[in-house]
Formats: structure tokens, sequence, C-alpha cells
């Protein structure tokens, strides 16, 4: 992932404004249920993503350490099968993000919630159509780190 950054301006004492530009192209395997049945195959995704998230750094006060992140990604798409042959989708995606996060343990955790939507649409070679949505929430409780609520689902449709 290619990072750019924008330089921190100071909006108030303890808070601090910036944003992140993702860049990404990667591929990672489709391993969800709900895409292996709906594929007909177990697959993987070339993601193209462009993003642009606005950060709200929190350093002091009961948000100290963490990062109220707003944004949203485009992306291109192929789904193609692991082996085999199979349709081989492509297509577009938009994703949006929101809430608070802080770092633990180099991973990026909700504090106290955070949520995301993806919704894509894409052509098959056969000339079907593809839909699919992620979507994910997650509630933290800031005093005890227990996970309060966790959600995420994901549907896939050809036709």
């Amino acid at each position: 992932m290619a990072v750019g950054s924008a330089t921190p301006a100071l909006a108030d004492p303890g808070v601090i404004k910036d944003v992140f530009i993702e860049d990404f192209q990667g591929t990672m395997p489709l391993d969800d249920p709900t895409f292996t049945e709906c594929l007909g195959y177990e697959g993987q995704i070339f993601e193209d993503r462009h993003g642009v998230y606005n950060l709200t750094i929190h350093t002091r006060g009961a948000m100290a350490g963490a990062v109220h992140v707003e944004g949203d990604v485009s992306a291109t798409f192929v789904i193609s099968p692991l082996e085999g042959t199979g349709v081989v989708y492509s297509g577009t995606y938009r994703e949006h993000v929101a809430g608070n996060f802080v770092t633990v343990e180099g991973e990026d955790v909700p504090y106290p919630a955070a949520s995301f939507y993806l919704h894509g649409t894409g052509t098959g070679t056969d000339g079907s159509r593809i839909r699919l949505t992620l979507h994910g929430h997650s509630v933290i409780d800031k005093r005890t780190g227990e996970v309060r609520r966790e959600i995420f689902t994901s549907t896939c449709r050809v036709s």
C-alpha cells in the first residue's frame, strides 16, 4: 500500500486533522462461503483501490489515542477461479468507512465503534451480472475492551 499524507493542521487543542490517501493493488482469496456458493468455485479477487480518508486524531481527553476515520474508496476488481476454469467477473465497487479506531498490537481496532459498507457490480465473461455487498459494524466496550457487538454480512447474486 502506498500512503500519501497531507501536512496535519491543528484544528484546536487536542485534535489534529489529517488525510490518508489509499492507493492499493493486490490479490486475495475469496474464502467467504457466500462467495464460493455464489460463484460456484473457490475464487480470488484482484483489487485496484483508490480512496481518501479524513482523519481526526485525538491527542487529549477521553478519546486520546483514538482516530476518527471517515472515507470512501472506489475500486475496480477481477474475480477469477483459484484453480481450473469458471466465469471471470470484472467490475467496480465503492466502499464507505466511518468510526473511531485505536491501534492495538499493530492492528486497527474499533474504539468504541466503526462501520463499513461496500457495494459492487460486475459482468462475467459469459455475459452474466454479479452484485455483491459487504457490511460490518463493531462496538467495543471502552472500559473493558470486550466486544459488545460484531456484525458482518455479505451477499452475492449472479443473474
